[in-house]
């Protein structure tokens, strides 16, 4: 059993509490694109390209990922869980190997590709806007 706020949860409870992770429309991508939207920027919202970007604005050649500091490994925020340790450590590392070689064929395709973290978002969401633009 694992725990969670200090309390012991089933596995079952665990893969439940899992399987509600959203990996698409998330509150962080609605904030990007609804600043966006505000600015009347023209975008596509995750089009289908490899590595699922999650916003393209083709005419300024940029490309939009956004990174959470569990699932991409966050250097400040990104924590291996105690309970199946060796297995979540590959997990991550091979999401990070993942983003660099996509990050890697965008830019050798003359995209300029822009990976924000979850916690850069929060902290200072202007800036972030900002970056995306210019």
């Amino acid at each position: 059993m694992d725990k969670i706020f200090g309390r012991k949860i089933s596995k079952d409870r665990r893969s439940f509490i899992m399987s509600r992770i959203r990996g698409i429309n998330t509150n962080l991508e609605k904030k990007i694109t609804h600043e966006l939207d505000k600015k009347k920027v023209k975008y596509t919202f995750q089009p289908k390209m490899m590595g699922k970007p999650d916003v393209v604005l083709k005419n300024i050649h940029k490309i939009v990922f956004i990174d959470s500091c569990f699932w991409h490994g966050c250097p400040q925020h990104g924590k291996i869980p105690k309970v199946r340790r060796k297995f979540w450590k590959e997990k991550i590392e091979r999401n990070i190997e993942r983003d660099r070689q996509i990050t890697s064929y965008y830019e050798g395709s003359k995209w300029n590709v822009i990976r924000i973290w979850e916690h850069e978002i929060k902290k200072d969401f202007e800036e972030i806007i900002n970056k995306v633009l210019h």
